[in-house]
Formats: structure tokens, sequence, C-alpha cells
């Protein structure tokens, strides 16, 4: 692929991942035909890329929280306590969210200091090498600090 359809390819899958624009308005921007719009995003599978960026952990936190409070409101409609396997689905959800909550917060940490650890490399190599290992050993610690925390959830 030379510079300009690189170009090209990058600004297209930009706009799908991250607009609401159609295959037809995204070709016509970025100067391609809708055939090979279309080749691209078949052939590399962008769709999948598309939804995976709209998915977040809050939203899918949100989504965990709305099923607590739909089982929740179904028993109170039906003023009765909640039977054991609502209690097992809250407990499962319960469970869920707290594991979303830890990798997210181990992912962020992680995420900053390699960006540290790169941006490092560039100014000051021998200082990133000292840091490399102290990184390393920082999300060890935080791996065990959020996988001991009660609280998170």
């Amino acid at each position: 692929m030379g510079a300009k359809k690189t170009e090209e390819y990058n600004e297209a899958y930009d706009l799908y991942c991250n607009t609401e624009l159609t295959q037809k308005e995204i070709a016509k921007v970025v100067g391609v035909s809708a055939t090979q719009l279309s080749k691209w995003i078949n052939q590399n599978d962008w769709e999948l890329d598309r939804i995976a960026k709209q998915v977040t952990i809050e939203k899918l936190v949100r989504d965990y929280y709305k099923q607590l409070m739909e089982i929740n409101n179904v028993a109170k409609k039906e003023k009765r306590p909640l039977n054991s396997t609502e209690t097992d689905m809250i407990i499962k959800i319960t469970n869920a969210i707290t594991a979303l909550r830890r990798k997210y917060n181990l992912s962020a940490y992680h995420s900053v200091l390699r960006e540290t650890l790169e941006w490092m490399m560039k100014a000051d190599n021998e200082m990133a090498k000292q840091f490399g290992p102290l990184m390393l050993e920082f999300l060890k610690g935080k791996a065990q600090e959020l996988n001991n925390d009660k609280s998170i959830g």
C-alpha cells in the first residue's frame, strides 16, 4: 500500500469506527470508491472494531446495574423477598462488576506507565532501563492490592 493509500485507509478506518457516517459518505470524504471501502471493512473486520470501540467498562457496569435494578423491581412489584435464583444472579452480577473494575483499574495504571516508559526511552534510555523493572514491581503490587480490595464494586 502506497503512502497516499495508507493515509486514505487510516482516515477511512477512523471515520468508520468513530463516527455515524455511512459507508458512502466515508468513501466520498476519503476519496476512495465505495467498493474499495467495502473491501477494507470486510477483509479487516472493521465492524468488530467499531463495536468494540463502543463497548466501555462504564457502559458494561451501567448495564449490570440496570439488571440488578430489574431483579429487585420484580420482587418489589410482587411484594416478596428475593428468591434463591435472583440472589444467585445478584451475586454473579456484583462479582462481574467487581472484576471489571479491578481489571479496568490495573489496565489504566499499565497504560499510563507504559506510555511514560516509551517517552522515557526516547528522552533518557538509561533512566528508562532503571524505570522498567520498578514499573513492573509497582504493577505487581497494584494487582495484589486490587485483588485484596473488597471495597471495589
